[in-house]
């Protein structure tokens, strides 16, 4: 269970989950709600990537982590997903605060800083719940594949 494989994958779906996870709760009801925000292309493109890797490297770290923690593979879902979760959004958020000139993907406006305050209380909120989301969808697919957790 724990290869390069499985290591990549991680990676692959803490990338892609963090990249789809911030587009459904955070910038496409921003795009709607606030009708002033314009996009700039190269900082979004750049802001993507960036959170891309932050999201891969989340996805290989909660791997690492749910091979070495004990208890069932509910429980270690919870622990992992929570922590991966929260340590993905933490790190996120704080990149693109102190280097929003070149990640925000969004024309910066007066104010920025308030909005951006705004989607650290969620980050905070969606990470975790996100992160233990998808750790428990993960270790239902592995139970389901008799992959066994010694329960």
């Amino acid at each position: 269970m724990d290869n390069p494989r499985e290591r990549f994958l991680a990676s692959l779906l803490g990338g892609f989950g963090t990249v789809v996870g911030l587009f459904i709760y955070q910038g496409i009801p921003d795009l709607i709600r606030l009708d002033f925000l314009q996009i700039r292309v190269g900082n979004f493109f750049l802001f993507l990537a960036v959170t891309f890797l932050l999201g891969m490297a989340g996805g290989y770290g909660g791997h690492r982590m749910f091979m070495v923690t004990a208890g069932t593979f509910r429980k270690r879902a919870i622990v992992v997903g929570a922590l991966t979760g929260l340590a993905i959004a933490v790190l996120g958020w704080t990149v693109t605060f102190y280097f929003r000139d070149a990640l925000f993907p969004f024309r910066l406006f007066e104010g920025v800083e308030s909005l951006l305050f705004s989607y650290l209380r969620n980050a905070l909120i969606a990470g975790p719940i996100g992160g233990i989301l998808v750790s428990l969808s993960v270790a239902r697919w592995l139970h389901k594949r008799g992959i066994s957790d010694g329960t």
